[in-house]
């Protein structure tokens, strides 16, 4: 499905533009056009100076509704301004200095399937970095990141869709703030690496549901609670060279994580009854009260990598993870009816850290003409964050009082395995193909079932021809089918098994000058009908499904300088 990811804000990667002594201008401009988008342009100039460079960017999209394979519209439109802008300080080859600011606002966008849209998601980010290197026989490298940014976003019934009712209008705005700060020293001891240093993160969360029928407004749940999610961590990462052609990477991280929830104890005006913490009582058996949450993590890695033959690599690696539940899986409180069904969305206070034991292998080669990588991986997750229905938990901890489609979290135990291939061949000078593969799979072994929402087995093989100036190529694109479903979290035949699909674009482009450059394609040649994977509401714990894009021209124009 096409659609804004309004969720978070879209974070631009400028790479750093070369110091020369001249002062000198360059940019970029693209203009585009395609079924799906009305148009998207953008534009990035950049000045680099003898101890200094300035790059601004900017870069607007309009998004249509659009048609899938088989002729129908899917609501999928919306449009978004995003602008950006890097301040860098180059003193000397062994000092950068890299002030970043970014604004991005998305407006109308539309999610089919949902139970709501988002009429406006507006998200800002300020970075300061400095990379200092080479500076002491002690202390080669210092990099220092420290990071603000914010995410507003809305969503409701009634500004894009007409409201169930006139006295069901819903509205809930949602608010997130990240704040951080990581220091990172190098050094080097004999053969020896050091990576080390520590890192702090703040992270507060807010969103309320509201019913917007009545006057005055009044609240319905506290979804997010004023949630804060403080992590403060150390971490040492050592590479040592064993030879000229192995070498071993030992990793530690600590991390301090302090949770806490301000508002359980405050009381909705237009429902006193779906106070939080009265939420999580009438659903979890071991709640009592509880508004925080403190953990202590150890994580660890081990990874041997050896070259032979010349241009074969492999490695093997053992990690030991902990991933702390999220501001949803801990705190989220939506206790509501639906038809006279129960249709609660309810996180656990008490939910542990997931434990993460994992060994992956891979191998690889890289040549002239050819370049593969392939990976194997096994993960054995014990207190794994598993979302489901309250009905298939009652023997682990959930109350009988949370019925029908309430979902909860509970902790399981899990094993995940997986392989992913990737392959590139140069056949000619001018001719190019290759492709990749991704497999993954999930097993909660205490309820013997399969984890849902697990992506299908998924690739694609491309070609390219690429005499001079010109160029065309050919994509395949495709899934296999997904029966490894969870049928008991799952049973609606709609949202059972996934059927495979495949897919067929077909590209090329033109350089008419070293300023202009002409590209255009079709997207799903074939105009094939399918859908991709199965998808959440964000406000609700709905699960939908919306065919991707039927067949899609495309062309971009493309202007430096």
């Amino acid at each position: 499905m096409v659609r804004v990811e309004a969720a978070e804000p879209f974070y631009l990667t400028v790479k750093n533009p070369p110091i020369i002594l001249k002062k000198t201008t360059s940019g970029e401009v693209s203009v585009g056009k395609s079924n799906i988008l009305n148009y998207e342009t953008n534009a990035e100039v950049q000045a680099v100076g003898k101890t200094g460079y300035v790059v601004v960017q900017g870069s607007r999209k309009d998004a249509n509704n659009y048609t899938d394979g088989n002729g129908d519209v899917v609501k999928s439109s919306y449009n978004t301004n995003q602008s950006h802008i890097d301040l860098g300080w180059t003193p000397s080859d062994n000092h950068h200095l890299k002030l970043s600011a970014e604004k991005s606002r998305t407006e109308d966008a539309l999610y089919p399937g949902a139970a709501m849209d988002a009429p406006e998601t507006e998200g800002t980010m300020l970075r300061l970095k400095y990379e200092g290197r080479q500076l002491s026989e002690a202390i080669a490298d210092v990099d220092i990141d420290l990071y603000r940014s914010t995410v507003d976003h809305v969503m409701n019934n009634f500004d894009l869709r007409n409201p169930p009712s006139a006295m069901m209008k819903r509205e809930t705005p949602t608010s997130t703030e990240s704040n951080g700060a990581k220091v990172k020293l190098t050094s080097h001891i004999g053969k020896t690496q050091f990576d080390y240093g520590m890192q702090l993160e703040s992270v507060n969360k807010e969103a309320t549901l509201w019913n917007r029928s009545v006057t005055p407004n009044t609240s319905l749940n506290y979804m997010w609670p004023d949630v804060t999610n403080t992590t403060k961590s150390l971490f040492a990462e050592t590479n040592t060279l064993l030879s000229q052609q192995s070498n071993l990477i030992f990793g530690l991280r600590y991390d301090q994580i302090d949770v806490k929830a301000n508002d359980i104890n405050q009381a909705p005006t237009g429902a006193p009854g779906n106070m939080p913490s009265l939420v999580y009582a009438k659903t979890y058996s071991d709640y009592n009260g509880e508004s925080t949450a403190n953990e202590d993590n150890l994580s660890g890695l081990l990874r041997f990598e050896n070259t032979f033959a010349s241009n074969y690599k492999w490695y093997l690696g053992a990690s030991h993870t902990k991933r702390t539940a999220d501001a949803t899986e801990r705190f989220m409180s939506k206790w509501g009816m639906m038809s006279g069904t129960q249709t609660s969305w309810v996180g656990n206070p008490n939910i542990k850290p997931e434990q993460h034991n994992q060994i992956d292998l891979g191998l690889g080669q890289k040549t002239a003409q050819l370049n593969w990588n392939i990976s194997v991986w096994y993960d054995k997750v014990n207190d794994y964050i598993l979302r489901d229905l309250a009905t298939n938990q009652y023997d682990n901890g959930i109350k009988t009082t949370a019925k029908d489609q309430t979902e909860v979290y509970v902790n399981v135990d899990a094993e995940l395995y997986g392989a992913d291939l990737e392959a590139d061949y140069r056949i000619t000078s001018a001719f190019t193909a290759g492709g990749q593969f991704s497999l993954t799979k999930g097993r909660n072994t205490t309820d013997n079932r399969n984890i849902a929402m697990i992506s299908a087995p998924t690739g694609s093989l491309h070609a390219t021809y690429r005499p001079s100036n010109w160029h065309l190529g050919g994509r395949f694109n495709f899934a296999l089918e997904q029966t490894d479903i969870d049928k008991a979290y799952t049973p609606e035949a709609n949202h059972g098994e996934t059927p495979a699909w495949s897919t067929l674009d077909i590209y090329g482009g033109y350089q008419l000058s070293k300023t202009w450059q002409i590209n255009a394609g079709i997207d799903n040649l074939m105009d094939h009908a399918y859908y991709d994977h199965l998808s959440y509401d964000p406000v609700d714990p709905t699960i939908y499904k919306n065919n991707e894009p039927g067949r899609n021209y495309w062309a971009k124009v493309t202007a430096k300088f």
